[in-house]
């Protein structure tokens, strides 16, 4: 059985995490810090910071099967300074089976693709 993982770069209603106008990009994954995708995007945070002269910094708010963390990327103006790592657990999954989560997937714009393993 083919099995994929993938991790995007969201970001509620804006076309690009550069568009922020700010120095500080927030990088909000879901989940504990500690984990995969927590490792992943520091690592990525790490290459856009030096890419692009400003600082990419990772937050982690877990929680409610990671609902928690996409609503509160959701709250944040969508001026492209807040972005959330998602994957299908996050943007799919959870709302799917979840009546509280409170989103959808098509509320994200993507802006990027981390990674992809098969």
């Amino acid at each position: 059985m083919r099995r994929a993982w993938w991790g995007c770069l969201l970001a509620a209603g804006c076309s690009a995490a550069l568009a922020c106008e700010r120095s500080v990009v927030s990088v909000v994954v879901p989940y504990p810090a500690g984990g995969s995708l927590d490792g992943v995007m520091r690592i990525v945070a790490d290459a856009a910071s030096q890419a692009t002269q400003r600082s990419f910094v990772v937050r982690n708010i877990g929680g409610g099967a990671a609902t928690i963390g996409v609503q509160h990327v959701l709250r944040q103006p969508a001026d492209g300074c807040t972005v959330l790592a998602g994957n299908l657990n996050t943007l799919v999954l959870a709302p799917a089976q979840i009546a509280s989560a409170g989103y959808v997937p098509h509320d994200f714009q993507p802006v990027g693709l981390v990674g992809q393993t098969d």
